[in-house]
Formats: C-alpha cells, structure tokens, sequence
C-alpha cells in the first residue's frame, strides 16, 4: 500500500504549491469520482478504486492544510520546522499502523478482501479528516 501512495505523498509534501485562500475539504477533492463510484461501486476493482480515491482527496486536502499550518508558524516558531515535520512523520506512521489494525492487515503486507480494503481505507480516510480539520481549527484567528 506505502509503495502506491509513496509517490503522490512525496509530490505533495515536497512540491513548491502556493496556497490561495481555504484549502478544499474532503468532498470538494471528491467531488470529480462521486458520481463515477456511486454508478461504478459494482465490483471488487471499482469499490476498492473508489475507495482508494477518498482517501487520496482526503490526504490532498490534509496536505493543503498541513502546509497552510507552516506557512502560519510564527517567525520563532519557523525555527521548528522540522520538529512539525518529524511530529508528521510520527503521526503518518500512527495512522497507518492503526488502519492496518483495525483492518486485521499484518505489518509489512497489504490489505486484501473488499472488507478489510474498506475498512482500511475508511480508516485512514476518517484519521485523516480528523487532523485537517484539527489543524484548520487552529489556523482560526484567536486559537495560535
């Protein structure tokens, strides 16, 4: 699973964005394979596909916020920086290992059947939309 996400993580993280206003949420990311899962949800391919695909919006979504966070790191603060990374790396590691639990996948393999597929990726998709919206809470003006 680490080996199809790597990629498009390492893009995100790393690619020079500039950041325009509020990030999209979840759904908004979703929106363009909405309608395309909910006519294609038919399959073992296209559920784990779709699923797949939440979670991918959630993580962009997550990322957008993340950087928004950086960027309003106050001056002092920006000397940190790579102790907010670390506490990234930190919390990607928990939230995988804890999807791969609550989808019965061992460590060190890839979930298999449509419901530990979902299951895992409801997982991170749900993790991941806690922490964007935690972090957008505290880029609320009054909450740093």
């Amino acid at each position: 699973m680490f080996r199809k996400i790597f990629p498009a993580l390492a893009f995100m993280l790393f690619a020079p964005f500039v950041l325009a206003g509020a990030c999209p949420d979840t759904e908004e990311n979703f929106r363009a394979h909405k309608e395309e899962c909910a006519r294609a949800e038919q399959t073992f391919d296209d559920q784990e596909s779709c699923a797949r695909l939440r979670f991918e919006a959630a993580d962009q979504a997550f990322f957008c916020a993340y950087r928004q966070y950086l960027q309003a790191l106050s001056p002092d603060a920006k000397a940190k920086k790579t102790g907010a990374q670390a506490m990234l790396h930190d919390w990607l590691r928990f939230r995988d290992r804890a999807c791969k639990l609550v989808a019965h996948v061992p460590e060190g393999e890839e979930a298999e059947g449509i419901y530990a597929i979902k299951a895992y990726y409801g997982c991170l998709t749900a993790l991941t939309d806690d922490q964007r919206r935690f972090l957008e809470d505290w880029l609320l003006p009054g909450r740093r």
